[in-house]
């Protein structure tokens, strides 16, 4: 699946790898602006309550793509696991923003990095997808990276760190039930009712922290949907393209782009070690583009 192109979509004359790549990017540089615009959200406003509304303004952005069809779009036969999948999704954004306040962006961005490890075993087992050795490698490259940012033993394990391992789990989750999806779904269908049902779950907790938003803070929650929904929409466009095991290494983009969120927005700076680890998270998915690039040039 991985060298396929479909003839007479706009854009699937490339290579699937470069469109996987592409839309991971996207997806790591809303990835970044979500976390970085919940911290700044945070120094005024509950972070529950900031969940709400990242979720409701995500869905307010997405009507304009449901009125044209009058609702026909929204056609299921999978209700429940939309609605599953959505409460998922709120468990991984609240212990992700959570955490994101109390440690730095790239130090939590690189702990849930353990997401890939787990999309790629809950693949292996519910989608039956087979896991090359290539794609194995990949990942475990990457996750070296990780621990050398971590440099697990030096540094004491904490609350923020346990609430990145539940982000990273409930994330793959998200991931893997999401490609359940893909199989008969619009990728827009999915991200739409993935939103939809988001919005009374984020509601309940919220509704117990609850407070208005100043006008300082509409402009910043107007950002966090729209960098929010570019998270999800490339995460979902490239596990619509590709399998999940074939995805998931490019994930790792998302610790580069929350290194410089935090540094332009919070002055938070990257010591040698975490550097070190970005270029080996680099170098597995530089490793893996190549492998698949290789594997649709003639002669080979």
């Amino acid at each position: 699946m991985s060298t396929e192109t479909r003839a007479g979509e706009p854009g699937t004359e490339r290579p699937v790898a470069l469109r996987v790549a592409f839309w991971m990017i996207v997806g790591a540089c809303g990835y970044a602006g979500m976390i970085g615009v919940v911290k700044q959200l945070s120094m005024e406003m509950d972070i529950y309550v900031a969940l709400f509304y990242r979720y409701f303004l995500a869905l307010v952005v997405m009507l304009p793509w449901l009125l044209p069809s009058g609702g026909a779009a929204l056609k299921t036969q999978r209700l429940g696991l939309h609605i599953g999948r959505a409460l998922l999704m709120v468990i991984h954004g609240g212990t992700l923003m959570v955490a994101v306040t109390l440690i730095p962006l790239a130090e939590a961005t690189s702990l849930i990095f353990t997401s890939p490890l787990f999309a790629t075993v809950l693949a292996a087992l519910f989608l039956r997808e087979v896991v090359g050795p290539h794609r194995i490698f990949a990942l475990v490259l990457g996750f070296i990276g990780v621990l050398v940012i971590l440099r697990p033993g030096f540094v004491a394990f904490n609350l923020a760190s346990g609430l990145m391992l539940v982000s990273a789990f409930t994330g793959a989750s998200v991931v893997v039930t999401g490609k359940v999806l893909l199989r008969t779904e619009s990728a827009e269908k999915t991200v739409f009712y993935l939103t939809l049902f988001a919005v009374p779950f984020a509601l309940m907790p919220a509704l117990y922290f609850w407070q208005w938003p100043s006008l300082e803070m509409l402009p910043w929650l107007a950002a966090l949907a729209v960098v929010g929904n570019g998270y999800i929409y490339g995460l979902t466009r490239a596990l619509k393209i590709a399998e999940t095991s074939m995805v998931m290494p490019f994930d790792f983009l998302r610790m580069p782009a929350a290194a410089v969120a935090g540094y332009i927005l919070f002055a938070e700076t990257i010591d040698p070690w975490s550097w070190f680890g970005a270029a080996i998270v680099f170098g597995a998915t530089i490793y893996i583009t190549q492998r698949e690039m290789k594997a649709i040039r003639p002669g080979r």
